[in-house]
């Protein structure tokens, strides 16, 4: 589920990813070390409403099938831990804090089932990337 994966940072502290991903036990699919992963700082009421009146649709051009993308209203403090050598084990992290508009999947319920990415342009412009997939 979706809230699962993106559960609040502990800390404004973005120097604990390596514990948190750890603690929580994030990986990939495969069970090895993700490659990234964005924690948003919010209440699961707040990232909820991007679903509904927080929230506006979004159109994402590299996934034209996918209709049920909502851009938050708001901006977010999200934390993005980034892989720092994927050659080396254990899994080691460094973070990145933002405070950026993030896009989220809802299901049919508006209850967000997706963390798509975070925008890192103002509104008024069109440039889009840095992708977070689980």
């Amino acid at each position: 589920m979706y809230l699962a994966h993106r559960p609040l940072f502990p800390s404004s502290n973005n120097n604990n990813c390596t514990k948190v991903m750890s603690d929580r036990g994030i990986t990939d699919y495969n069970g090895n070390c993700k490659l990234m992963n964005t924690f948003i700082g919010a209440p699961i009421g707040t990232v909820r409403d991007i679903c509904g009146t927080g929230g506006q649709k979004y159109f994402n051009k590299k996934k034209p099938g996918v209709r049920n993308l909502r851009k938050s209203r708001a901006p977010f403090n999200i934390v993005v831990c980034r892989l720092k050598d994927a050659t080396v084990s254990p899994c080691e992290y460094e973070g990145a804090a933002y405070n950026r508009h993030i896009v989220v999947a809802c299901d049919v319920k508006g209850d967000p089932v997706h963390f798509d990415r975070f925008l890192s342009y103002y509104p008024a412009e069109e440039s889009v990337e840095l992708v977070s997939v689980f």
